[in-house]
């Protein structure tokens, strides 16, 4: 991505253009949307390039070799409602789950009902309490250069008031810069990222990764989002939706032998959209999925990795064996309107084990481009996220909401890898480091690109290979992250990252925290912790997820943790010395028992 466009999300007035049919989406498709192979690896390498920024540090979650793919997580920013239980606790699981970097954590000061059975607020209220903060911490931690998508927690509203309600992730998709209510309403609108057909027979773009269409658009992407779970009356309890997430992430590159189930009736929910089914019926057939065609619902034997319905009523459709990763929506005019009781709500279908699904907030006629187009399985069987498969496949998007895991994904391959530091003593390092990429066996990975995130923000080595040097000399004391993020070619590209900390001693400045038997809150969510320092700090502080929760000039100090848990919760302190700079513990993982449920 290109330094415009990590401006770009400071600047929201920053002209954002928009299409206004699709016949212009479909000759986008047919002409400028083109990827040629031979240009592929100059676009890999304009990319890395292009991440280059200076360091800052707040380190990230433990972890060893972790394998990720198309969508990364080091390429969403989480959004959370800090003052939302639920909403802190779903964000604090997945980011651990999925491997998000704790500096894409961004807590948002909103009322602790924001998310709440009335389910909508106004574009104001976006602007000021979602949009303006959120945008303002990915500038301050220099993280826009690389942020493809927005996923928010639990907590959040799904409708912004409009002359027509949209979605908050069509208010997120323009970037709180709306088209004309009428342009809206009739499905005039249409998405940059849509990859076609608009019509039988017509014109269709390969499936990308997110990470293409940034190095196409620059600053004309748009802005995907996605929400992981709604917890409203009309909505589910916490348990249920940390369970499907935890049930999506075991279905990542299995490839699994299960069908996607298009059911066709003379219901216009599905007679609108069923000219979309046989040519992607075939794509299915080719990529090697079985895609079934019929008029009544599967066989309950039936393993199913999709379903496609077109009913205002589910209730009677939950027993089907919807497999880890599936998709299911049921393209009917209340399925995400939480604040009315009519219609069956999106939030069965991830309670009947879907991965993901849609629905609209408002009541958005048989109009089929508000609605998935049946070739969302096409990309997604081609190897691309649940989000990404949406945004695809969404010819015009701002009144639709999407709900489940944005970074499922069962198709494609994984190719682990793990990062090591070579230097003999990597926690007491200065000078110049060097860390190696390297596959389990311990060969570098072949046919593959590199970035590096240092502490969070993208930074380039000399070069885009598996080997990365870092002169450390202007780091601060103590103990930062690295994570190498390869990629790989292919019309999707596939994503794979590792993580490594590494200590640093420049100045003889350290600190660590000191709890005999781990730390320990006490049923109120408060710990005491002691510090042990040298090098003469004047001041500490001590920061979990990302926000700092305590500080002061004493050693020992105790925090209250309840407000950034429950879940898995990182924790490390910094001290701060008079003449500046500071020293870093290394990062540990504290477990937060959740409240009687």
């Amino acid at each position: 991505m290109t330094r415009t466009q990590a401006r770009r999300c400071e600047n929201p007035r920053r002209p954002f253009p928009v299409f206004q049919s699709l016949e212009n989406c479909a000759a986008l498709i047919s002409n400028d949307w083109k990827f040629p192979a031979a240009r592929r690896p100059a676009l890999r390498r304009a990319v890395a390039v292009r991440a280059i920024r200076r360091s800052f540090f707040l380190a990230a979650w433990l972890a060893a070799a972790t394998a990720a793919r198309a969508l990364g997580p080091h390429e969403i920013a989480l959004l959370v409602n800090a003052n939302s239980p639920a909403s802190r606790e779903i964000a604090n699981c997945y980011a651990k789950m999925r491997g998000v970097p704790v500096q894409n954590i961004l807590w948002l000061d909103l009322p602790a009902d924001f998310g709440g059975a009335t389910s909508s607020i106004s574009t104001q209220q976006f602007m000021r309490l979602v949009w303006a903060p959120a945008t303002n911490l990915i500038a301050q931690r220099g993280l826009g250069d690389h942020l493809l998508a927005w996923v928010y927690s639990a907590g959040f509203p799904a409708a912004v008031e409009y002359s027509k309600n949209v979605s908050i992730h069509g208010m997120t998709f323009v970037r709180g810069r709306l088209p004309p209510p009428d342009d809206i309403d009739k499905a005039r609108y249409a998405s940059q990222l849509f990859r076609g057909p608009a019509a039988p027979g017509g014109p269709q773009g390969p499936s990308l990764s997110m990470e293409q269409f940034a190095v196409m658009f620059a600053t004309n992407m748009p802005l995907p989002a996605m929400t992981l779970g709604h917890v409203s009356p009309r909505g589910l309890p916490v348990p249920e939706i940390l369970d499907s997430l935890r049930y999506s992430a075991r279905a990542d590159a299995t490839r699994p032998d299960a069908a996607v189930n298009f059911v066709l009736s003379s219901d216009v929910r599905s007679t609108c959209r069923a000219w979309e089914v046989p040519g992607t019926a075939d794509e299915l057939k080719k990529l090697g999925v079985k895609a079934l065609v019929t008029s009544n619902m599967p066989d309950r034997k039936q393993q199913l990795i999709g379903l496609q319905v077109g009913a205002a009523d589910i209730t009677k459709m939950l027993d089907v064996k919807l497999q880890p990763g599936s998709m299911a929506e049921h393209l009917t005019s209340f399925g995400a309107d939480f604040s009315s009781d009519g219609q069956s709500k999106i939030t069965l279908w991830i309670k009947a084990g879907a991965a993901g699904t849609a629905g609209t907030v408002i009541e958005p006629y048989a109009l089929w481009p508000k609605f998935p187009h049946a070739r969302f399985f096409a990309h997604y069987a081609a190897g691309c996220t649940m989000l990404e498969s949406f945004v695809q496949s969404l010819a015009s998007p701002l009144e639709t909401f999407l709900l489940g895991d944005p970074l499922a994904r069962p198709y494609g391959t994984a190719h682990p890898i793990t990062l090591v530091c070579l230097a003999d003593d990597d926690d007491a390092i200065s000078g110049t480091a060097e860390f190696l990429a390297a596959e389990p066996n311990g060969f570098a990975p072949r046919d593959m690109t590199f970035i590096y995130l240092l502490d969070g923000r993208a930074w380039l080595a000399a070069g885009t290979g598996s080997r990365a040097k870092i002169d450390v000399s202007k780091l601060d004391d103590g103990w930062h992250e690295l994570r190498a993020v390869g990629y790989s070619g292919g019309a999707v590209r596939q994503q794979t990252f590792a993580t490594k900390y590494f200590g640093v001693r420049n100045h003889d400045r350290s600190v660590k925290i000191s709890a005999a038997g781990g730390i320990k809150p006490d049923e109120a969510g408060f710990a005491e912790l002691k510090l042990e320092a040298t090098g003469g700090p004047e001041h500490f502080e001590i920061i979990a997820q990302g926000r700092v929760i305590g500080e002061g000039t004493s050693s020992v100090m105790k925090v209250n943790l309840g407000p950034v848990g429950p879940g898995p919760v990182w924790l490390q302190a910094a001290a701060r010395y008079e003449k500046g700079g500071s020293a870093w513990s290394r990062p540990q993982i504290v477990e937060i028992k959740p409240p009687p449920r």
